[in-house]
């Protein structure tokens, strides 16, 4: 008689899924239906839905005799729904291929699942895209008289207020500290002074001439029933609009999703509504639409992000019978990527099509000022969910480092100055993605100014810059968000190197020596101040040398708890007058480099005129500007771009603004 605590899996297609779970490494035993016998270890190696399951059983020869005289067994195993237990079976063929012993059985009768959770999940792997488009009305406001206050005042043109700059005090402090703020400028720091930003204005008319419009429409109504006309005429009828947010897909079950949405993209006027309209967007342009009712919202200040639990409602059978096809795809192809040179033929639902990257996940679907930007998003998007999955115990995926680096060297080598602007444009993930990513491009930037490196050398010390820091988001928030530190406190948040060291081992393509200079001795100083280990100078190397310099100068340029962000010259001061601590001769080789007004500054003009630094000529002096408006992050909305003779109109610099995001 069946145990209690166990539940039969009634659905073919979540039985399916289920063994598709089985087929990660270590989540699946062999159990004979003899007395006393014990589960051993197995690998399943295929699967053919309602025909077989392949099973590799070099590991367990001694038992090959038993199941050869056809003495039964039950499979066992754990997912992300519980513990999984097969019906009696029993193997048919043995084959012997390079020295392995493999076998095959008829596919189970049926499962059982013991600890069952409401809705089996399938959750999706690092590398793997599905992107979430929420589609919602906007609410109706309550219809009024096309010629009432309200209506006329509806059709206003928007008056465009510029954004408040940063703080004023910020501003002071910056004169105090430094009386020669005002003389940052140079002559051949000008620009054209024709390209004012343009900004529109009410029509102090607007209201007067709207009147006069309606009153001529309205002229040949009757006078009985004007609003009940006005109902029923279809041109008066307020055109529906909708509101859309791109997520990312982090499980899905037969049931319901969970999402993920940036904090900031106004994923609120979608989800106080309850019930909207997603579409599943999978890399081969597969979408899939369906109703869902939110259940619950997490939030994740140090991410930016929106955890989201949706309840799929009024699902009919097609489409509960898609959602477990989509499940146990997603189970496959998580499986295949889950060790190191998996063989298994890739899901066809995540074969990327060009036309389908736009819809997969809210970095897609985010509006960025440079198709560089846009390119880099993907990026920070990987180190991003490589963070989530080291705070779930898991390692860092080699695989998908090892390709992320190559695209940012790829991004590098196709215009470095573009490629470091569009730093400055990704603001929405981690402080410890963006800085990582920030190190990693100025690093192996500053190194190829130095001579030609091979290749594969470039991309380690990419790699390893990119992950650098991710120890530090597996440590409590409250540690980096205090202003000040105990030394208890201080010495526990020194472990977030060792944390991401032991998380490295599958990495075996970083050569270790690059792990070490990069990784482990960043924070090491000259003068025996650093950490982990308080190495001094004779016993680090140039890479480190170099390394400590980049991640010291990038890192005071982002505000912290305990003060805000500096200027790039502000940081070059800070190194030279720290010279025991820092190389002299790579702080001085970084400003040469990259300029004491490096791409991506925000600049203002004595006119008012705020501008992003966007390409140096090669004294390294500005020598292309775009123009802005506010100090928030760079969009898609940015001004002219401002060069060439047009530089001597605008005025002299009269500061550099430190950026508060």
């Amino acid at each position: 008689m069946q145990e209690e605590e166990y539940s039969p899996v009634s659905s073919k297609l979540e039985v399916a899924a289920l063994l598709e779970t089985m087929t990660q490494p270590g989540a699946a035993s062999l159990q004979l239906t003899t007395a006393e016998a014990k589960p051993f270890p197995i690998i399943l190696l295929d699967l053919e839905e309602d025909e077989f399951v392949e099973f590799d059983l070099t590991a367990i020869r001694e038992l090959a005799p038993k199941l050869r005289r056809g003495v039964k067994f039950i499979l066992l195993g754990q997912s992300h729904a519980g513990l999984i237990r097969s019906t009696p079976m029993q193997m048919e063929t043995f084959t012997d291929k390079d020295g392995r012993l493999l076998a095959r059985s008829k596919w189970p009768e049926g499962l059982d699942l013991k600890q069952r959770r409401a809705a089996f999940r399938a959750t999706l792997r690092i590398g793997m895209d599905v992107g979430v488009r929420l589609r919602a009305e906007e609410p109706n406001r309550e219809r009024v008289k096309s010629t009432s206050p309200e209506a006329i005042a509806a059709k206003k043109p928007p008056v465009e207020r510029p954004s408040v700059d940063n703080p004023k005090k910020l501003e002071e402090i910056k004169t105090l500290k430094r009386e020669e703020s005002d003389k940052v400028a140079e002559k051949d720091m000008l620009v054209d002074s024709s390209a004012e930003p343009k900004t529109k204005s009410t029509d102090p008319y607007v209201e007067k001439i709207t009147q006069e419009a309606e009153s001529k429409k309205a002229k040949g109504d009757q006078a009985e029933g004007k609003a009940a006309d006005a109902e029923q005429e279809p041109e008066k009828e307020p055109e529906k609009k909708y509101f859309e947010l791109m997520g990312d897909l982090k499980d899905l079950s037969a049931t319901g999703a969970l999402v993920e949405f940036f904090a900031q993209d106004g994923a609120s006027k979608v989800i106080t509504q309850m019930r909207t309209e997603l579409e599943i967007c999978f890399p081969n342009g597969t979408v899939f639409p369906i109703i869902g009712d939110v259940r619950h919202v997490k939030t994740d200040s140090d991410r930016q992000v929106l955890g989201v639990g949706f309840e799929f409602t009024q699902i009919t059978k097609d489409q509960e019978k898609q959602i477990w096809e989509f499940v146990r795809e997603i189970e496959r192809e998580a499986s295949r990527t889950a060790g190191e040179g998996n063989d298994r033929t890739p899901s066809a639902l995540f074969e990327v099509k060009p036309e389908a990257v736009k819809f997969l996940g809210r970095r897609q679907g985010q509006k960025y000022a440079t198709p560089m930007a846009r390119r880099l998003a993907r990026i920070a998007g990987y180190l991003d969910s490589q963070m989530v999955a080291l705070n779930q115990g898991q390692m860092i995926n080699s695989t998908q480092l090892s390709a992320h680096a190559d695209r940012l060297l790829d991004i590098l080598e196709d215009d470095r100055e573009e490629a470091l602007f569009a730093l400055r444009c990704i603001h929405r993930e981690s402080p410890w993605v963006v800085h990582g990513l920030s190190v990693a491009m100025k690093l192996v930037d500053l190194t190829q100014s130095r001579g030609r490196m091979p290749r594969d050398v470039i991309k380690g010390i990419a790699a390893c810059a990119m992950v650098h820091d991710l120890g530090k988001g597996m440590l409590p928030s409250s540690l980096w968000r205090a202003s000040t530190l105990t030394r208890d406190s201080y010495m526990r948040m020194q472990s977030h190197v060792e944390l991401v060291l032991s998380r490295m081992g599958t990495c075996k393509w970083l050569a270790p020596i690059l792990v070490k200079n990069v990784v482990e001795q960043i924070n090491e100083r000259l003068d025996g101040s650093g950490y982990p280990h308080n190495l001094e100078a004779n016993a680090l190397g140039q890479l480190p040398r170099m390394a400590a310099v980049v991640d010291v100068i990038d890192a005071m340029s982002r505000p912290r708890a305990d003060r805000e962000g500096m200027t790039a010259e502000d940081t070059y001061r800070h190194l030279l007058d720290n010279r025991t601590q820092f190389d002299e001769l790579w702080i001085e080789a970084y400003v040469r480099h990259f300029g004491v007004i490096p791409v991506g500054s925000l600049i203002r003009y004595e006119s008012g005129q705020l501008a992003w630094v966007t390409r140096l000529d090669e004294k390294r002096h500005i020598h292309t500007v775009i123009l802005t408006s506010d100090t928030k992050p760079p969009q898609d909305n940015l001004g002219d771009t401002v060069t060439g003779a047009a530089l001597e109109k605008l005025g002299v610099i009269k500061s550099v603004l430190g950026i508060d995001y």
